[in-house]
């Protein structure tokens, strides 16, 4: 799953500059994020936001990410669905492999009927609403990686 989406990573970071400084930076940083909004990212790769903004679409398009514009009183912020270190590295070339930690696409439950993904989807909805609730946490931060 991840060779494919490793090379769109790379041809995107030799086709956009932008693109590029945006992973130098994140590869050359130490600590991970479960997000990041689109102001820090722009002011730390001294990326025009517009530009910013541009680039975390697209990533979000290849699906190692959502991109979420920013209401009221949010900001515009990016959600990594893998280490965006590990995200900048495999653009840059440095390494092969990525790891997506959960997304849109189900294609390991193509075997399973309906009502099994819907039971799942279901206990799996659950255990995040209550994870959210013990810690005091907004649901759409709680993600799980479930290997069946």
């Amino acid at each position: 799953m991840t060779k494919p989406i490793v090379k769109k990573l790379r041809a995107f970071c030799k086709e956009d500059e932008h693109a590029a400084r945006i992973f130098n930076v994140w590869a050359s940083l130490k600590k991970d994020r479960y997000e990041s909004p689109l102001r820090v990212i722009s002011d730390t790769s001294h990326v025009p936001y517009s530009n910013a903004i541009a680039v975390t679409k697209i990533l979000s398009e290849m699906e190692v990410g959502k991109f979420w514009n920013g209401r009221g009183s949010k900001e515009t912020r990016f959600e990594f669905w893998c280490s965006r270190q590990e995200l900048a590295r495999a653009a840059l070339g440095k390494t092969d492999e990525l790891e997506i930690w959960y997304g849109d696409d189900d294609e390991e439950d193509e075997d399973l009927d309906d009502e099994e993904n819907a039971w799942r989807k279901s206990v799996i909805k659950s255990y995040r609403q209550t994870i959210a609730v013990t810690f005091d946490i907004d649901v759409k931060k709680v993600k799980l990686k479930c290997e069946f």
